[in-house]
């Protein structure tokens, strides 16, 4: 596991080919929640940690929330993709879904992490926190554009246009997912202030 994780971040385009090669979900599996405990640990060691118990509890929480929470998305969005791509005329299932965003969110995880920890170092930290963010999300991205390309058999202009779509997609449910909440809070809200007729 070590070495997949250690390609990831110095030989991507390996990673990915072996992933191509073996189709293996434990591997797969295992970076996701790996990628997202660092992520959680990164949460609970950064500078908005307190001495006090309920400070420490809310922390605790948060990470734990964002643990599951991004695990969850990522299970999601594998499925969202996988369909997406196959739209387009790509060629792949769920496993190549859920390698995308596995694969991509590592970097960034491994990032985050060193971040809160240079969160504690006064003023130099910010320009390391800075320069760590942008080494590790450009790599993100990278990976997730190339991943797409590799695992789904497509061009590069394909997996822009799919990940694009993904991006449209996702904004648009929150509007419309937005748009039918509040109006129905609203009108169960109304009918609380209008008076019944006799």
């Amino acid at each position: 596991m070590f070495e997949i994780l250690k390609k990831l971040l110095m030989e991507p385009t390996a990673a990915l080919n072996e992933a191509k090669k073996k189709k293996d979900m434990k591997v797969t599996a295992s970076v996701l929640v790996i990628s997202w405990l660092l992520i959680g640990i990164g949460i609970a060691i950064a500078p908005l940690s307190t001495s006090t118990a309920v400070g420490g509890l809310i922390i605790g929480t948060v990470a734990a929330v964002m643990f599951v929470f991004g695990i969850l998305a990522s299970v999601f969005l594998g499925f969202v993709l996988k369909q997406l791509m196959g739209a387009l005329g790509g060629n792949g299932d769920y496993f190549e879904g859920l390698t995308v965003f596995s694969y991509m969110i590592f970097p960034l995880s491994v990032g985050l992490l060193i971040s809160s920890v240079f969160s504690r170092i006064p003023i130099l930290g910010g320009l390391l926190i800075f320069v760590t963010i942008v080494i590790t999300a450009a790599m993100s991205l990278g990976l997730l554009f190339r991943s797409v390309k590799e695992l789904f058999k497509v061009d590069m202009i394909t997996a822009w246009i799919g990940i694009s779509l993904l991006i449209l997609v996702m904004v648009l449910a929150m509007w419309i997912t937005a748009g039918f909440t509040i109006g129905t809070n609203l009108s169960a809200l109304s009918s609380l202030f209008t008076t019944p007729t006799v």
